[in-house]
Formats: structure tokens, sequence, C-alpha cells
């Protein structure tokens, strides 16, 4: 009789146990879990807040600075920074792009990919100017120039290599002033030439 009590209370102290443990592991999944939703949105809240306008303001055109024609390509000056990642474009001057709106206001990129996806942030966004989600002009330079120059990012070709890295060390489109460079950057890196309407397919807000 003592025996059978003995297993018994046994049984009861096992069962008690695996149930402690199954709370525990369940009470740290659903942390877990919390957790990484929580990072999670503070992720996609950094990505799709407002106040990238507040974070990183446009510039406006100053015609005794900029020169007579609002549409013209500006200088970047060494304090701009990219409106979605933060860095500085005047750094990266073979990946710099701009883009200017129909207001006259400029935003500085450092490279070709976080413009397209500021400007489809811009053109969706209820929160800006009208003019501000107008793109009246926009320049990228010429990656396959060792002086590289401004080019009508619609004039431009495009090279897409997981062999061609940008500024925040992952591949990034570059853009070349003529068809043939961007065909011989191409196959010197194995990639594939694309226009500039093609990035708004490959790299989605």
């Amino acid at each position: 009789m003592a025996g059978k009590e003995a297993a018994h209370r046994r049984r009861e102290v096992v069962l008690t146990f695996a149930s402690l443990v199954s709370a525990a592991a369940a009470g740290l999944w659903a942390y877990h879990f919390q957790a990484e939703r929580a990072a999670q949105k503070a992720e996609e809240g950094a990505h799709c807040e407002t106040d990238l306008e507040a974070r990183t303001p446009p510039r406006p055109y100053d015609p005794a600075r900029d020169g007579p024609n609002p549409l013209a390509p500006r200088s970047i000056p060494d304090e701009a920074r990219c409106p979605i990642c933060g860095m500085y474009p005047a750094r990266y001057p073979r990946w710099a792009a701009q883009r200017i709106d129909s207001g006259g206001r400029v935003d500085f990129y450092d490279a070709p990919r976080d413009l397209v996806i500021h400007d489809q942030w811009l053109r969706q966004e209820k929160g800006v100017a009208e003019d501000r989600r107008v793109a009246a002009a926009i320049w990228v330079r010429d990656y396959c120039s060792e002086t590289p120059s401004w080019v009508a990012a619609d004039a431009a070709w495009f090279v897409w290599s997981p062999k061609i890295i940008g500024p925040m060390g992952r591949p990034e489109p570059a853009a070349c002033a003529t068809e043939q460079a961007a065909r011989t950057l191409a196959e010197a890196k194995g990639g594939e030439v694309l226009r500039f309407a093609d990035l708004y397919t490959r790299f989605r807000w």
C-alpha cells in the first residue's frame, strides 16, 4: 500500500514538473513572439513613418546658389543625408542621385535604389504637399565614368549584378550614361541591363 502511495506521489510530482516546464516554454515562446512582433512593428514604423520629411527635409531651390534652372542637377552639400538610409551622398560621388520635385526642392540619395524607394513613398504619402509628390527631374551619377557626371535617370542605363556593391554594402543598380558602357559593365560583372522604369518593379516601397 505504501509503495502504491509513493508511486502515486512520484507520478504527481512528475506531472506537476511537466506542467511547469510546459507553461514556462509557452511563456518563453509568447515572450519571444511578442518581442519579435514589437521589433517588426518598430522596423515597419521606421520604414513607413510620415516624419521622413521632418528627419531629412528637402533642400529648397535658391537661384543664387543653384543657378537659373531649378531642374538642373545641383551640387551635393557635405551635410546632406539620404532620406531613406541617412547616409551622406556627397561621400559617394559615383553612386549619388537626386530628385527635384515640382516645387523646386531637392532630395539627395547615396544610391539610385533609395531614390526609387523614396519616390514611391512620396507618391503614396498623403501627408506631404502635392508638389512634393511630383518628380520634375531625377538625376543619377554615371558610375561607368572615372569622372562621374549627372545623367537624366530616364536616359540612363542601369546594371544590376550581385558583384556590384554600393555604399550600403549590398548590391545596387549602377547607372551608366550609354547603353554600350552598361553592356560592357554587365558582361564584366555577370549582370543584367535595365532602364530606370525597371527599377520600380525591382525595388518596391
